[in-house]
């Protein structure tokens, strides 16, 4: 809030202004200059209808120290009108009755927490009902004005009318300067939650304004200012990635954030170019193609600091290791980093549902369950993954997932894993039994592909209508039984599967115990059939060590020339496209080691995943 004026002080090094979205700006003895807008441009977050728990949002925030003041704006789409219409995308939230919603803010140290935006309307007898939609609305509690409290419909209106929440400078429900004197540098978390039944809605933009009016009305600052490559003030402006690494999953959009630093009242225009790593990129997501290659312009105009690039990545069925997307950045105004790295996390993408499914302290998940109906899948299963896009939770260990399939046969997928502790950053999990590793028990969850865990046998029932136990319990062994294969293996994939999910209040904390799995989840199956079939197992030391570049050769009647494969770190080795019904000859070789029995002799009847070899003792 507030304008921006010249500091009257002595200074050595160039004042920094407010152009930075969560990149570093000068250090500052003093009142620091002018403020600091740090924004959420991200992929839009749906809030779960009637969920007081919500969704949490992480912003990171760096190179802006104490907070002496802070407003918070929602965000518009640069450029467009945000009105009333349900389901306006360019508004900084879309839902149809803001009047449900809650807004909460709490700083990197976890305390305080801030309810600025409480359910704001008048009584219903007064105002009519609530409105759709959060345009231009900046809270800020030091200018004297109005409350948002009593803002909706006007008198008179009649309900449901597609009216915009009015637009302007409102008093949030409590004061943001109870944040004054935080360390701002951290990550911040906004917690949003819709606390009444049927209607629906997303947060896309919004911003968090530090230090503004402090800053820019002190007639005496003193400060001294180093200014840097990524906060550059005055002078010809700098463009570059806000990162030099991004990560996205395999089937989603990466979104692309370039920021301009430096001289922002003129218009620059640079060129953001895609090129291959170990990613192959096309025109569009077709066969062998693994995301769509883009060559744009990126111009911003006066006044514009922040712009975002789309790069869609493709969906396929192949296991794959991650798999990189070069980004270059050309022109005059290129600053650092002027080039990034794009990996894409391989998923179970090819049946999904994106929904997200939420949780809280010792309760089921909404929806419960969450279900994904399949359609020209395989009738017999030979192999399936799947995947759960963006998981966030305050006390992992306390996460329970049940896989039901149309023909009823049930898996815990994941339980009691990951400790207590608390995923500020989502994680992505893929389980297959070909992972070759297990979720841990009490270390941090990871983006990744795991076997099936469960850390606590005996596990309770799941509500109703999810089945009663006992369930398939895969262990928490590499390699443990019951696997996916055999629980769902050879069933027809066709109909409609569940996914429950529960918080079992397993770890209790005084703070609110929430969960999401923010993206939904997604299936994927591989048919019995001759060209799908594989063989799979690991190469290990007496002692049980994986032996890592051991050659793996199988030899068959039907195969033209013979199929090698290398173990990986731990000893793993998996080979497709192999024919059912067929014999085939797997033979191990290791320049450090020697093995009494170094071939297998296998008939292929469908997928193998225990053809291992054990090395003589040294």
């Amino acid at each position: 809030g507030g304008t921006c004026g010249t500091p009257t002080a002595t200074s050595t090094g160039t004042p920094a202004t407010a152009t930075s979205t969560a990149t570093a700006t000068p250090t500052s003895t003093g009142t620091p200059s002018c403020g600091t807008t740090v924004s959420y441009t991200g992929a839009p977050v749906t809030v779960p209808d009637n969920l007081p728990a919500g969704v949490s949002i992480n912003v990171p925030v760096t190179g802006v120290g104490t907070v002496s003041d802070l407003n918070f704006r929602f965000d518009p789409l640069a450029g467009a009108v945000c009105d009333g219409t349900v389901s306006d995308t360019d508004c900084g939230v879309n839902h149809t009755w803001v009047g449900d919603l809650v807004f909460k803010l709490t700083p990197p140290d976890g305390s305080p927490t801030v309810t600025f935006f409480d359910r704001p309307g008048v009584p219903l007898t007064t105002v009519g009902c609530n409105n759709n939609n959060l345009g231009l609305l900046t809270l800020n509690d030091d200018g004297g004005f109005p409350s948002v409290e009593t803002q909706g419909n006007p008198t008179g209106t009649a309900c449901n009318t597609a009216l915009l929440f009015p637009e302007g400078n409102f008093s949030p429900n409590n004061p943001l300067s109870a944040l004054d004197g935080e360390n701002a540098n951290g990550t911040w978390i906004l917690n949003v939650s819709d606390n009444a039944g049927a209607d629906t809605g997303a947060v896309r933009r919004f911003s968090m304004v530090f230090n503004g009016e402090g800053a820019c009305t002190s007639p005496t600052p003193t400060f001294t200012a180093t200014p840097t490559a990524t906060a550059t003030a005055g002078g010809t402006p700098s463009v570059q990635f806000s990162s030099a690494t991004y990560t996205e999953d395999e089937s989603q959009t990466a979104i692309i954030t370039v920021n301009r630093t430096g001289d922002l009242s003129g218009t620059t225009t640079v060129n953001f170019a895609t090129s291959n790593g170990t990613a192959t990129g096309g025109a569009a997501c077709t066969s062998g193609v693994d995301y769509v290659s883009v060559a744009q312009a990126v111009t911003f105009a006066a006044n514009v600091a922040t712009q975002t690039v789309n790069v869609q990545i493709c969906g396929d069925t192949l296991i794959e290791p991650a798999q990189t997307v070069n980004l270059t950045l050309t022109g005059a105004s290129v600053g650092s980093p002027g080039t990034a790295v794009l990996s894409i996390n391989d998923t179970a993408n090819l049946f999904r549902n994106g929904t997200a499914i939420c949780t809280t302290l010792g309760a089921p998940a909404a929806p419960y369950p969450s279900t994904i109906l399949v359609a020209s899948g395989p009738v017999q299963i030979g192999s399936l993954r799947v995947t759960l896009f963006d998981v966030a939770h305050t006390m992992p260990d306390n996460m329970d997932f049940l896989l039901v399939s149309p023909s009823g046969r049930q898996m815990i997928l994941q339980s009691d894993a990951g400790g207590l502790v608390d995923l500020v950053t989502p994680v992505t999990l893929t389980f297959s039994d070909a992972a070759g590793q297990v979720l841990p028990n009490s270390a941090p969850l990871t983006t990744g592909s795991f076997e099936a865990t469960s850390w606590e046998p005996g596990q309770l029932s799941f509500l109703a209508p999810a089945p009663p136990a006992p369930y398939n319990e895969p262990g928490s062994t590499v390699g443990g039984t019951p696997s996916l294969m055999s629980v769902f293996g050879l069933s027809n994939a066709n109909g409609t599967w569940s996914l429950y999910m529960r918080d079992d209040a397993n770890v209790s904390a005084p703070s609110a115990v929430t969960g999401c799995v923010n993206g939904g989840w997604g299936l994927e199956f591989l048919s019995s059939t001759a060209a799908q079939a594989s063989i799979s197992g690991r190469v290990v030391t007496a002692d049980g060590q994986g032996i890592r570049n051991a050659r793996i050769v199988v030899t068959g009647n039907s195969l033209a020339a013979p199929i090698i494969a290398t173990t990986g770190s731990f000893g793993y080795y998996t080979i497709e496209g192999l024919a059912t019904g067929e014999t085939y000859v797997v033979t191990v070789n290791s320049q450090r080691y020697t093995f009494s029995m170094p071939s297998r002799v296998i008939s292929l009847i469908d997928n193998i995943a225990d053809a291992n070899f054990i090395a003589d003792s040294q």
